[in-house]
């Protein structure tokens, strides 16, 4: 994909799905990692976790483990996939009035069914990126999970809309005036309520929901706009485990 076609897809369809663009092999070298790092806690007591690393404990209960603790235990970065695969690059070509930044908000995810309940999260709801960190630029979360899923395991849903459409739908503000909705981080900023499913399903939008399949490598982008969640259905029965590399641009206007 040339960088003229990534950014138009972003900023005007929200997402663009990216096939075998990661290395299978260093998605394997890091879903080895994270197991190694999951399975090193089990010996540890709460009283040894809180004394010596509470965060970690907190990523474990909440099955997110940080670019920072990961790099850290492995000896090398999430952002590898990136750089290895030429989309950080691409990011520069595709938008050169900004220059990328790594973000203190990368990390890992795992989804399992409810009767699998070790080191596992559950489904995530429709959301976008920005009613958490970094409202005030664009950023680009590169999803690209560690084994095959949207069939046999979770995977990810889409609201194709471009970027100011979704904040046009979600009556976006910067000053943060819907202080009867949700006060935690930026939510106050947006009309969080309008990403209920059964009212997606009034506006039209989730019709157009898009829940592509993944094999190892592939990538989907999209921006902190773009309502997401995670794509569940009762015959899903294996576990999955993604990772979230999101890109900071500073100053690019939204």
């Amino acid at each position: 994909m040339a960088p003229e076609e990534f950014r138009n897809a972003i900023l005007q369809k929200g997402a663009v799905f990216l096939p075998n663009r990661a290395d299978p092999g260093l998605l394997d070298k890091i879903h080895r990692e994270l197991n190694r790092l999951f399975a090193s806690y089990p010996d540890l007591s709460d009283e040894q976790l809180a004394v010596s690393d509470p965060s970690t404990r907190e990523q474990i209960d909440l099955s997110h483990v940080s670019e920072r603790t990961f790099s850290t235990f492995a000896g090398f970065s999430y952002y590898e996939v990136l750089r290895q695969s030429g989309l950080w690059e691409m990011v520069q070509k595709a938008l050169p009035e900004t220059q990328p930044e790594e973000s203190p908000f990368c990390h890992s995810r795992r989804v399992a069914t409810p009767d699998r309940k070790e080191f596992f999260s559950w489904v995530i709801d429709y959301h976008v990126d920005a009613q958490f960190h970094w409202a005030h630029q664009l950023n680009i979360n590169f999803w690209t999970p560690l084994v095959a899923c949207g069939k046999a395991a979770p995977g990810i849903s889409v609201i194709p809309i471009g970027l100011e459409r979704s904040k046009g739908y979600l009556e976006f503000n910067p000053t943060g005036r819907y202080e009867f909705e949700h006060q935690e981080f930026n939510q106050s900023k947006f009309r969080v309520s309008k990403m209920r499913t059964e009212i997606l399903s009034e506006q039209g939008l989730l019709a157009s929901a898009w829940s592509p399949e993944f094999e190892m490598g592939d990538v989907l982008a999209f921006s902190n706009f773009t309502m997401h969640c995670t794509y569940y259905r009762p015959e899903m029965t294996e576990p999955r485990t993604s990772v979230e590399l999101r890109v900071e641009l500073p100053g690019f206007p939204i």
